[in-house]
């Protein structure tokens, strides 16, 4: 699936991001394709969407090998196509340049 600008993407956020997330890392699953809403204080002027459309993105849970678990939000839904352990070695590639910017 594709973003309304046709762009795919992957990006890290934190565990309480919202209560999707939060439910997501409890659930203990490894990943889940779930439906998120804009926050009803986000300006949405001269989007394509409005604040009642559901975003459909999938969730991946990322291990850390000190403990800690990160949460993945991509709009790559295809189970068969982009497993989960793909998904960890992007996050892997795409830390150098998220501490980069930092």
């Amino acid at each position: 699936m594709s973003t309304v600008k046709d762009i795919d993407y992957l990006m890290r956020a934190k565990i309480s991001f919202s209560v999707v997330t939060k439910a997501f890392v409890a659930s203990k699953k490894n990943s889940r394709i779930v439906e998120i809403y804009q926050r009803k204080n986000v300006a949405v002027m001269e989007k394509e969407y409005e604040k009642d459309t559901p975003l459909k993105v999938k969730l991946v849970r990322i291990n850390l090998p000190s403990g800690e678990t990160e949460v993945l939000i991509t709009s790559l839904l295809n189970g068969r196509k982009y497993t989960n352990g793909i998904f960890k070695e992007l996050y892997f590639k795409r830390w150098k340049v998220e501490t980069f910017y930092d």
